[in-house]
């Protein structure tokens, strides 16, 4: 086995694959509860995910600083359990702000566990291979996309159109991502008294400015449930709508190791920024 084909690489992109899977099923799926079943106005789909992933980013700040003083797995457990209560919320609403605080909950569970995620993904991993570790990742959880979306859809035409209904599946692989926590091996030391805590380290000027561009982009990249309602506006059926982001996923799966595997090879800022004006020209045709 390849050396950066970690134990740690396959167990986590299995618990992401999982959790993709319960969340892409919701998430084409949501808008239209919001409007079309709870009567809420549209403004409302942009404010709870604007919501959901304030409270995300909120928390991935604390959820690494945290992780660089404890055990990771335990951070990551509670990361997809807090997913898949939002999950479950979601699925019992009867009035939208039982969804936003199914989804603000799902997004606190994304902000803990992704920083300690990721430090494992790369634990004893060459740097010249964390690329293709990354894009590995990224691959199998945007494979999870695919596969929740096309469950969806089975459900829907199971349950012949009831879309609450359906969102009660994406509860079934939400749990089974926290039971494929347990597989993943957390090798970091128990760190119990102060003294082992490693002393803070500032960051670096190129990191800072990394998260500046990261800052901007977040400001320009509005919610993929908004372009999903606009597509349902404009004639698609529900199906059609889970199909359209299918598709969508199916891109993401292809290309995320290829770009993964590129950024050890060329400079990392130069295959980033390909990606951002792919975006670019995206948002534009929209």
């Amino acid at each position: 086995m390849s050396k950066w084909r970690t134990r740690n690489l396959w167990a986590l992109s299995l618990v992401s694959l999982a959790q993709d899977a319960a969340s892409e099923l919701l998430y084409p799926l949501m808008p239209i509860l919001l409007t079309s079943v709870l009567g809420a106005p549209v403004v409302v789909v942009g404010a709870i995910e604007g919501a959901a992933e304030g409270a995300a980013a909120l928390t991935k700040l604390v959820s690494g600083k945290l992780s660089d003083r404890i055990r990771r797995r335990p951070l990551i457990f509670i990361g997809y359990g807090a997913a898949a209560v939002g999950k479950i919320i979601i699925a019992l609403a009867l009035v939208w702000p039982v969804v936003l605080l199914g989804r603000v909950i799902d997004r606190l569970g994304k902000g803990v566990r992704s920083a300690p995620r990721d430090a494992m993904l790369v634990e004893n991993v060459e740097k010249a291979d964390r690329g293709k570790v990354i894009g590995f990742h990224r691959a199998a959880d945007t494979l999870g996309a695919v596969i929740g979306p096309l469950l969806g859809l089975l459900a829907l035409s199971a349950y012949h159109g009831n879309i609450r209904k359906a969102l009660w599946i994406a509860v079934i692989p939400a749990v089974l991502s926290v039971v494929f926590v347990f597989f993943a091996r957390d090798s970091r030391p128990k760190l119990s008294k102060s003294k082992d805590f490693p002393d803070p380290v500032p960051l670096p000027a190129r990191l800072k400015r990394l998260i500046l561009v990261l800052a901007i982009f977040g400001l320009a990249n509005f919610p993929d449930a908004l372009l999903l309602l606009r597509v349902h506006e404009v004639g698609f059926s529900v199906t059609g709508v889970v199909v359209a982001y299918v598709l969508f996923n199916i891109s993401y799966a292809i290309l995320a190791f290829p770009a993964g595997a590129l950024s050890d090879r060329l400079p990392r800022h130069i295959v980033y920024a390909i990606g951002l004006l792919c975006f670019g020209v995206a948002y534009l045709g929209l």
